[in-house]
């Protein structure tokens, strides 16, 4: 998902795809079914969803990941003299459209309904990765540490008993903590080595793999 979603943002402005302010999403990701659900299958119900919505002429494009996916990548079409902000406006009200709704599709289970959320852009992604990839760090050594860890998504920032160990926002509390992919990301490997009692070396070996992928 990460690489198609990027392949289509370094597309670059088209008439139909972008608004007056360049990289704003027009994402909206169309969820409810398992997700081992066939592609075609999806693809088929979901535009038969949008025609009771009304909503199928807003639709720009619509793909699935893979061959079998549990949702589905939807891109609005979009006003050149639209802004960001209107964007993201209409975007919420779509949403809500949906969720109001309450649609379900003959595949989906019974106690689910379509669903939309919105997108995020690349950058957002990259805070939530890092994020993300941080707490997987410290679970890896031992899962059992998952209350003791707070994460701000948004921020990339992530709390393990108390002490900032990593962030994207926030100066590091000191020199030589190990970058992430986001701008000015880090994490403070020896901080996380001492309180977790696991040589820095191992976590660092570690983290290098998940910033692999």
């Amino acid at each position: 998902m990460e690489s198609r979603i990027r392949a289509l943002e370094e597309k670059g402005p088209s008439a139909s795809t972008t608004t007056s302010e360049p990289g704003r999403p027009n994402l909206l990701i169309m969820a409810g079914w398992s997700q081992d659900t066939p592609k075609d299958t999806l693809l088929h119900e979901l535009d038969q969803c949008l025609k009771e919505l009304g909503l199928a002429e807003v639709i720009e494009d619509k793909f699935c990941t893979g061959p079998r996916r549990g949702f589905a990548m939807t891109f609005i079409r979009t006003d050149p003299t639209e802004s960001g902000t209107q964007l993201k406006r209409r975007l919420i009200t779509i949403a809500q459209q949906i969720q109001r709704a309450s649609i379900r599709a003959p595949s989906m289970d019974q106690d689910k309904i379509l669903r939309a959320t919105l997108g995020r852009s690349r950058e957002e992604r990259l805070l939530s990765n890092h994020t993300g990839k941080t707490k997987r760090l410290i679970l890896t050594v031992d899962p059992n540490l998952k209350p003791y860890v707070e994460t701000e998504y948004a921020a990339g920032n992530v709390w393990f008993r108390n002490q900032l160990i990593s962030s994207a926002t926030r100066p590091p509390p000191r020199p030589g903590c190990k970058a992430g992919k986001p701008p000015r990301s880090w994490i403070d490997l020896q901080g996380l080595s001492s309180i977790l009692r696991t040589p820095a070396e191992d976590l660092e070996k570690q983290w290098d793999e998940l910033m692999s992928y």
